[in-house]
């Protein structure tokens, strides 16, 4: 009686073996699948990445092409208020004097000498 308990353990165990082994596969290939899934995100996350990695690039490119223009339109405004501050002065001046304005105003609001004033008066009754 011992070879057919025998047998029937060996195949109880044989089965247990089989539904183990298949369970193993079984999920072997879904840790598989879910592997090649993330895979896959990783690869495209790595090239999102590159992809921001360049735009920031150009980007700094961008904003340093876009300081130096800055750099280079400050110069160019400063050298112009140095050259002819009093001439826009002078011409806002003589603008006034035209609409009547009176040689205190003109002083006032351009900035100038009251004796500068007189003489912006004096041309502008002389052009008329």
């Amino acid at each position: 009686m011992q070879v057919p308990v025998l047998i029937a353990f060996g195949l109880t165990a044989s089965g247990l073996l089989t539904l183990l082994l298949v369970l193993a596969v079984f999920f072997y290939k879904r840790l598989l699948s879910k592997i090649n899934l993330q895979s896959q995100l990783i690869s495209n996350l790595q090239d999102d990445v590159a992809a921001l990695c360049e735009s920031r690039v150009r980007l700094g490119m961008q904003v340093s092409d876009v300081m130096e223009i800055t750099d280079i339109l400050q110069k160019r405004q400063d050298q112009l208020e140095m050259q002819e501050p009093k001439q826009s002065s002078y011409r806002y001046a003589l603008k006034m004097a035209k609409d009547g304005a009176a040689a205190q105003d003109l002083a006032d609001d351009c900035g100038i000498a009251l004796g500068e004033a007189e003489l912006v008066l004096l041309a502008s009754q002389m052009q008329q």
